[in-house]
């Protein structure tokens, strides 16, 4: 049984290898795909973000677009949406899809692996999905990330949760324990206002900076 699995889990890698080396259509395909899935509940999480008309929404590691794209629907016209990854590939294929949708409310924003590259105080939400387990330094980063959010601005972070052994993300170490997760945005100076546990395999936190003592 146990060499079954092994080479089950072998033949899924090397499949998502040859799509993550081909062109950023596929790549993002794969992406959305999983985003817009049933475990993915992304109805239930959009809205649990209770997002308002005209806000600004930064996804974090944008990948191939589909909340990018259900975000520019909730904000309307005079809100913004800032799709931010590393993969210069994936931004491309974002914005193609974007012109195509006439989605003129979308920015493109190339990021460093340390560094989203966002301007100060100019966010309402931060939404960062998936990718928290990615990070080298989850806390420096976050802590720069704090810089972006104006006034009463929320940080929504949702990552795996650990299963079992035999699962892709187990596996691979690509999960995070939730209470791991508060404790480094707590160190930034930032507090978990709300946790969801309506998801199957991931955690859904948002965090709130604290008040700052004049």
């Amino acid at each position: 049984m146990r060499y079954l699995q092994t080479h089950s889990i072998f033949y899924v890698l090397v499949l998502i290898s040859f799509s993550f080396n081909c062109k950023g259509k596929y790549k993002a395909d794969f992406f959305n795909r999983h985003a817009s899935d049933k475990e993915s509940m992304p109805n239930e999480v959009i809205q649990n973000l209770k997002i308002l008309q005209g806000e600004s929404i930064a996804d974090i590691g944008s990948g191939g677009g589909y909340f990018a794209f259900r975000f520019s629907k909730e904000v309307g016209a005079n809100g913004k949406v800032y799709a931010v990854d590393t993969d210069e590939k994936l931004l491309s294929y974002i914005k193609n899809e974007a012109e195509k949708e006439k989605l003129s409310n979308i920015e493109f924003v190339l990021a460093k692996e340390n560094d989203p590259n966002l301007k100060e105080k100019s966010i309402n939400l931060i939404f960062i999905r998936n990718v928290y387990h990615h990070l080298p330094s989850p806390e420096k980063y976050f802590c720069n990330l704090k810089k972006a959010l104006m006034k009463n601005g929320r940080i929504a972070v949702i990552d795996y949760r650990k299963t079992n052994f035999y699962s892709f993300t187990t596996l691979f170490n690509h999960y995070t324990d939730p209470d791991k997760i508060k404790d480094n945005l707590v160190k930034c100076g930032l507090k978990r206002v709300e946790f969801f546990e309506f998801l199957p395999k991931q955690s859904f936190q948002i965090f709130k900076a604290t008040e700052e003592k004049e």
